[in-house]
C-alpha cells in the first residue's frame, strides 16, 4: 500500500493531466458536432469490427460442428455400403507420425464409443490403418506407413493379389510384392484392399501404381505405388466395425 501511495504522489501531475484530458474530451464530444461525429464514427467502426469478428468466430464454431456431424454421417454410410451389418464412427486424428520406421496415430474416439482393437481406419481417400489399443476416449492406431506390417492388396478389383509393404523411405510411396510376371499391370491402376486379413473390407483404395520393376533374383515383379491417403494432412477419419466371419469346424463325418 505504501509503495502504491508513493507511486501516486510521484506521478500525481501526470495522473491529473490524464483526468483533465478525459474531462475535456468528454466535454468536446458532447458539445461540438464535428468531434462528436468523429467519435461516433470511430466507435461505430470499432464496434462493428468487433461484432463482425464475434460473428465470424461463431460461424467457424458452427462449421466445425457441421463438419463433425457430416463426418459421422459419412462414416455410417460408408460402413453400410461396405457391409450391410457394419457401422462406423467418425473421428478426428489428434496426432500422427509419418517420418519414423514404426509410425502411429491417435484418434479422439475410444472404448466409450465402442472402438475396439482390430477395427479398420479409413478416410474419404482410402485405407489408413487399424486400431491396436483403446482408451476410454482415445484410440491408438498403426498406419500403412509401418515397416513391420504387411497388408493384403489386389491390383484392380479382379486382378492379382500381393503383399503391400512400406520400406521406411518416402511417406507417400509403398510397394507391392510377390506379383507374377504374367500379371497385367498398367501405370495408374488402383490397388484395393482384399478383405482377407479381417481388418479392412474389400475394395478400399490403398494406392495407385506408379511403376513396375523386375526382381533380378526371382520371377516376381515389384509394384511401386503411391498411397491413396496423404498421411501428412489427414484429419477426419472413419473407424469401421465389420462383423467377424464365422468360424467353421469340419464335420466329423468328413474326417
Amino acid at each position: 500500500m505504501r509503495n502504491l501511495w508513493q507511486l501516486l504522489v510521484r506521478n500525481h501531475v501526470f495522473i491529473l493531466f490524464l483526468v483533465l484530458q478525459a474531462f475535456a474530451l468528454a466535454w468536446v464530444t458532447r458539445s461540438h458536432g464535428h468531434p462528436r461525429g468523429m467519435w461516433v464514427r470511430w466507435s461505430l467502426g470499432w464496434t462493428g469490427a468487433w461484432n463482425a469478428q464475434l460473428t465470424e468466430w461463431a460461424r467457424l464454431g458452427q462449421l466445425e460442428a457441421d463438419n463433425v456431424r457430416l463426418a459421422q454421417e459419412n462414416a455410417e454410410l460408408r460402413a453400410q455400403l461396405m457391409h450391410e451389418d457394419a457401422h462406423g464412427h467418425a473421428a478426428e486424428v489428434v496426432q500422427i507420425s509419418w517420418h519414423r520406421a514404426a509410425n502411429s496415430f491417435i484418434v479422439n474416439r475410444g472404448a466409450s464409443d465402442s472402438i475396439a482393437p482390430g477395427q479398420a481406419v479409413v478416410c474419404a481417400a482410402g485405407a489408413l490403418g487399424r486400431v491396436v489399443e483403446v482408451h476410454d476416449r482415445y484410440a491408438l492406431g498403426l498406419p500403412l506407413l509401418h515397416t513391420e506390417l504387411e497388408w493384403s492388396g489386389r491390383i484392380g478389383k479382379d486382378g492379382v493379389i500381393g503383399r503391400v509393404v512400406w520400406d521406411g523411405d518416402a511417406a507417400d510411396v509403398g510397394r507391392m510384392l510377390d506379383i507374377a510376371r504374367s500379371a497385367q499391370i498398367a501405370v495408374g491402376d488402383t490397388v484395393f484392399t482384399t478383405g482377407y486379413q479381417g481388418i479392412f473390407p474389400a475394395d478400399i483404395p490403398m494406392g495407385y501404381v506408379q511403376r513396375v520393376t523386375q526382381n533380378p533374383s526371382d520371377e516376381f515383379l515389384t509394384v511401386h505405388l503411391r498411397w491413396a491417403v496423404d498421411f501428412r494432412s489427414i484429419r477426419y477419419v472413419e473407424i469401421l466395425a465389420v462383423p467377424a466371419m464365422p468360424a467353421f469346424t469340419p464335420s466329423t463325418s468328413d474326417v
